[in-house]
């Protein structure tokens, strides 16, 4: 071996680092200058662009007074927020304080693409509230978000890329200042607990529970978390209200203004509300449950509609931010409806009645931003009450009217399967009585998901004297009689409700039978027919193509005068194109004209022939 090497004598030893020790102090300096960063520019970064954000979005200033990021718990402190009144605005006021909100950012942030917090804890929150005298309220940007309006695009209603594990909010109040009633509500000591929203796996050690003050009344609900039937984590939280007055909440609720009026009712509330733990943000959240209501009147705004049910009892499946319905069974006791028709008559026409008013309450639904889902409804003992606005004598009533309706789903409505849906099924049945004598009406059939419907209509008996003024606009009219009808039918609605009808649009009769017993028919207030029968076998009726045929028209004890010729062109906005391929006319009294070719300016020959009969078939008649 090589001689060691000797130290000089007198000379000292110093310690020089090598780069194993230049390893071990690296992780330590950068987090050392990680902790520096984090604690004082992270802050900086967040407070300002945070709150610039927040105020352009909804239009009001926003203050946040200190930021506070702890970089080695992931934890942020936000202090004294406050969200000011509109600028310019001397009406608005300020809309909400918060003491302090804190929010702990997971690490499982770097790995899922999502900002994820495992609690939110917001203390000291002040919301004032306010519903100004045009029914709007201050948080009306918020709404939009949530809820927008008809051709506006429907924002989401939670982020994806923002997820919560838990919401806790203490200390809390809410003043609600009512401008429409002149009322003031306050909400105060709120105190609420809320379970994971990200799908975590292993949060149970949030309970969803709920305590305020309401106008001085002690509110408290609490709920449970436990495992669903597949084994997924769910909040759950019961609900159980009595008589509700609901004439004091309807108001209450933006999307309802201008379209239903709620005069009286009563609720029982029984109701669960779940969180299940897959849901995303809260539109997961939805409440089922039974629902019963008392004395309940709804009416539209126009006043031509009115329903009063004495009793209702319903099974709910809602899911409130996704605005999702879903009614499982409805039953209703004893309704009443109350139907008034406009009147559309102009001189001698008769208006278009029926299938327009249908069309609206088919826009109506079509146009609903919320998505219902109706598995079965039930009406029984139920009654119809027609104002024709035909005198004070042409009203009309149906009784022992029966309702059963199952399966209707609504464009608006989300689910599996979507596109797959079978059309709703319906039977309607009632009875009615006329100057002593019994009608009776049945519909049944199915109903799609743009409302359209196809179905057989049944009549019997009906008094036209009644109901001509639902009869469709024409240059002839009925003014008497009494109908059996049997007919197979289709109903396809207009977009909206509105504008003209094309294609295969509107309401059709097709293979029918039509029986006319004791009628009277005029032309321009001229009488033309009446008798004893008038029936039609084959019958197709297109009411949007003002197209009429008959495969075979068979008159029996009927008087038949000249028509009158037409005063204006053809084609009018009154006449139908007619269509008869055999023709029988038995027993009869026809009234003719023989015009004087010698003398044309003065008036035909009266003739009459009676016990007059007929047959006529391979008929182009138009």
């Amino acid at each position: 071996m090589p001689p060691r090497r000797q130290r000089p004598v007198g000379c000292t030893c110093r310690f020089r680092p090598g780069r194993p020790f230049f390893w071990i102090m690296l992780p330590f300096a950068l987090a050392a200058l990680y902790g520096i960063v984090s604690f004082f520019l992270v802050p900086v970064l967040v407070k300002g662009p945070l709150a610039s954000n927040v105020s352009a979005r909804i239009d009001r200033p926003v203050r946040i007074r200190r930021v506070l990021f702890s970089p080695f718990t992931l934890r942020f402190f936000f202090r004294d927020i406050s969200i000011g009144a509109v600028s310019g605005d001397r009406n608005s006021r300020k809309l909400l304080d918060c003491g302090s909100l804190e929010c702990d950012l997971s690490i499982a942030s770097l790995f899922r693409r999502q900002l994820i917090f495992r609690q939110l804890v917001v203390d000291r929150l002040a919301l004032n509230l306010v519903r100004f005298p045009d029914s709007s309220y201050n948080l009306a940007t918020a709404y939009r978000l949530l809820f927008p309006a008809t051709g506006e695009r429907q924002l989401p209603v939670w982020p994806r890329w923002l997820v919560l594990s838990g919401i806790r909010v203490t200390d809390s109040r809410i003043l609600f200042d009512d401008r429409v009633s002149g009322d003031q509500h306050r909400i105060e000591k709120i105190n609420l607990s809320v379970p994971s929203f990200a799908g975590l796996a292993g949060r149970q050690d949030v309970t969803p529970q709920l305590s305020a003050v309401i106008n001085g009344s002690p509110v408290r609900i609490k709920g449970v978390t436990s495992r669903a039937a597949d084994g997924s984590l769910e909040a759950r939280a019961s609900l159980h209200l009595e008589r509700v007055n609901l004439k004091d909440y309807l108001a209450y609720l933006p999307r309802m203004q201008g379209k239903i009026k709620l005069s009286d009712g009563q609720a029982d509330i029984d109701l669960e509300l779940v969180l299940p733990q897959a849901s995303v943000g809260l539109k997961g959240l939805f409440l089922r449950g039974d629902v019963s209501f008392r004395a309940l009147h709804l009416q539209s705004r126009d006043g031509l509609a009115s329903l009063k049910i004495p009793t209702a009892r319903m099974k709910v499946q809602i899911k409130p931010l996704a605005q999702q319905y879903r009614f499982k069974d409805i039953v209703l006791t004893r309704p009443e409806l109350t139907l008034t028709f406009r009147q559309k008559k102009k001189g001698p026409r008769q208006g278009g009645g029926l299938p327009g008013d249908i069309a609206d309450l088919a826009g109506l639904f079509q146009e609903s931003a919320f998505g219902l889902r109706v598995d079965r409804l039930r009406a029984d003992q139920g009654r119809v009450n027609l104002r024709l606005g035909t005198g004070p004598g042409h009203d009309a009533l149906w009784n022992d009217v029966h309702l059963e309706l199952a399966g209707l789903v609504s464009p608006g409505y989300g689910g599996k399967h979507r596109d797959r849906r079978l059309p709703a099924s319906y039977v309607m049945s009632g009875r009615s009585i006329s100057r002593g004598e019994t009608m009776k009406a049945s519909v049944q059939g199915r109903v799609d998901a743009d409302l359209g419907m196809a179905g057989r209509l049944t009549l019997n008996n009906v008094d036209l004297a009644v109901y001509r003024s639902l009869l469709p606009a024409a240059g002839v009219s009925l003014s008497r009689g009494r109908l059996d009808l049997d007919s197979a039918f289709t109903f396809r609605p207009r977009p909206g409700g509105r504008g003209a009808a094309v294609s295969d649009q509107g309401f059709r009769l097709h293979d029918g039978s039509l029986r006319l017993r004791g009628f009277s028919m005029a032309e321009q207030g001229r009488k033309i027919l009446s008798g004893q029968e008038l029936s039609c076998r084959g019958l197709q009726a297109d009411f949007a193509g003002r197209r009429l045929s008959c495969q075979q028209l068979r008159l029996v004890k009927d008087e038949i005068f000249p028509a009158r010729r037409p005063a204006g062109r053809a084609g009018g906005r009154d006449s139908w194109r007619t269509a008869v391929q055999s023709l029988e006319v038995q027993r009869s009294i026809l009234h003719v004209v023989i015009p004087r070719p010698l003398r044309p300016g003065r008036r035909g020959l009266p003739l009459t022939l009676a016990d007059f009969s007929l047959q006529a078939d391979g008929l182009q008649l138009k």
